[in-house]
């Protein structure tokens, strides 16, 4: 278990990190990773809301909430784009199968 946390500075600090780490995973599509960062900063807000500084945090959470929709909108464009890819993909793969019946005389 981690050790709670004793700053709204070691706070925000990591949760820095935790987006730059998100951020590089996305990119890397590496969504074990991206789930595990992802399960950090929850744990990090949950422990945060518990300290005695955390009224005075709140206003910064506002900044990372938008930074956490931006990294949401990037991994939606993100499976957008896969699910194009497949669709082109299947239609692809009717069209190669029926090419090669058509060569080979089966219909």
């Amino acid at each position: 278990m981690k050790p709670m946390l004793n700053s709204q500075q070691h706070a925000e600090h990591q949760m820095q990190s935790l987006f730059a780490s998100m951020s590089s995973y996305i990119e890397q599509r590496n969504w074990g990773k991206l789930r595990d960062a992802d399960r950090q900063l929850l744990v990090l807000i949950e422990e945060a809301k518990q300290a005695p500084w955390f009224a005075a945090f709140s206003p910064k959470l506002v900044k990372f909430k938008a930074q956490y929709k931006k990294n949401i909108a990037l991994i939606s464009e993100q499976q957008n784009e896969l699910e194009k890819k497949m669709i082109r993909h299947q239609h692809d793969r009717e069209g190669i199968v029926a090419y090669k019946q058509l060569m080979s005389g089966d219909s």
